[in-house]
């Protein structure tokens, strides 16, 4: 994704071909065919893409896994700028995944794109009524929180309440959180407080991508 042109197209190809490779292998592999699905929708024409190929796997995914197929069917309506039915998928998504990962995150990232905030939240905040101790839900609605630039100190607490369970077993993890938890100190004007939470993201994850872009950023030792 970060190659020049020519690496990039050399680089797709190669997915493109492993993933269709591995589709013949296994007709239902689901994570190939979504991926195939979204490089079709990504690809031009020259490089093996095109709606018509994306739509041939969105049909083969609703077969196997409806949820991922709902996905998949407003994400073609997305790329095809028809939103009514691209937030019809999303929903049917979310209300088939409604306490999972990929489903509600369907739907609340279009509603983000859409800077649609309160619908955003509603996604995640109906979970935390029913489990004030659903962690992803507390996170992603710290995100939410940092994404829309709304209701920061709120935000803040939802990370705090985040970092007093245990993480999701699949992500996100509680480095994920403090550097999130630095990028909303950080809009606030605590940059001193904000250092300290990318300090303990990387005392929880030495590698962590985020934290050590933002200490590099601010200079911090």
């Amino acid at each position: 994704m970060s190659a020049s042109v020519f690496t990039k197209m050399s680089w797709a190809k190669k997915c493109r071909e492993a993933w269709e490779r591995s589709v013949e292998i296994a007709p239902a592999n689901v994570e190939a065919r979504f991926e195939l699905l979204r490089y079709y929708l990504m690809a031009p024409g020259i490089a093996g893409g095109g709606v018509e190929k994306a739509q041939a796997q969105a049909a083969k995914l609703f077969e196997l896994d409806p949820m991922r197929g709902y996905i998949g069917r407003g994400m073609i309506a997305d790329d095809e700028k028809k939103p009514k039915e691209a937030e019809a998928a999303y929903r049917k998504a979310m209300e088939a995944d409604q306490f999972g990962v990929q489903g509600p995150i369907a739907l609340a990232s279009f509603y983000a794109r859409q800077k649609r905030w309160p619908e955003a939240r509603a996604v995640f905040e109906r979970r935390v009524t029913a489990d004030p101790a659903d962690a992803f839900a507390l996170y992603q609605l710290g995100r939410l929180s940092l994404l829309s630039g709304e209701e920061i100190e709120k935000g803040l607490a939802l990370f705090d309440r985040f970092l007093s369970l245990p993480a999701p077993k699949d992500g996100p993890t509680h480095a994920d959180a403090r550097w999130r938890k630095g990028l909303l100190l950080e809009k606030l004007g605590r940059t001193p407080a904000a250092i300290a939470e990318y300090r303990e993201a990387l005392k929880a994850d030495p590698a962590h991508r985020g934290a050590k872009r933002e200490m590099e950023r601010l200079k911090a030792a």
